[in-house]
């Protein structure tokens, strides 16, 4: 019976110390609003794999602590396609088309979070995941820049205002916002 619990005891031991390992396959830094988080290959940290960047203004705080009931908006194909191409005309003004293109012509951002208040259609950045690419081209400076211009001017149409209410807001990501 003693040989099968030293057995069983390393076989725990060594699950233990496999799933701390992959935990580690992550990282975050705090940089004022900014909150990154950059995710590895591997735990040895060598090669990044994508990184997020959350905006978090302390106005944030506020509006999603008062917009507490959610629906699931209603937004038309070309609505969405408008909104689409402007977000990349913005992210190309605020990172310079040199950045934003990779060398291969693919963009460097793949995916882009944020949320919508229903009745004003007022969109607040939540987070974008760059590729690997970015993450020594861009600086913190042109993600504050086009976060704040991101909320301050581009509005969304929700179909279905009828169903909302003044606290009516919907988180929405738009995985692969800009793969054509």
């Amino acid at each position: 019976m003693q040989p099968m619990k030293r057995i069983l005891f390393t076989i725990i031991l060594s699950l233990l110390f496999s799933f701390q390992l992959s935990a580690q396959n992550k990282e975050s830094i705090f940089k004022g609003d900014l909150r990154y988080y950059l995710y590895y290959t591997d735990s040895t940290k060598l090669e990044l794999k994508n990184f997020y960047v959350w905006y978090q203004p302390k106005l944030y705080k506020k509006v999603f602590n008062k917009n507490k009931h959610y629906v699931y908006p209603y937004i038309n194909r070309g609505e969405y396609t408008n909104f689409r191409d402007k977000v990349v005309a913005l992210a190309i003004k605020h990172f310079g088309e040199k950045k934003f293109f990779n060398k291969d012509g693919v963009p460097i951002i793949d995916k882009i979070s944020f949320a919508v208040r229903c009745l004003t259609e007022e969109v607040f950045l939540r987070y974008i995941c760059f590729s690997k690419d970015a993450y020594n081209l861009v600086t913190d400076e042109e993600i504050l820049s086009f976060a704040k211009e991101f909320n301050e001017t581009l509005r969304i149409s929700i179909s279905n205002k009828d169903e909302c209410n003044k606290r009516s807001m919907v988180s929405f990501c738009a995985p692969h916002l800009y793969r054509y």
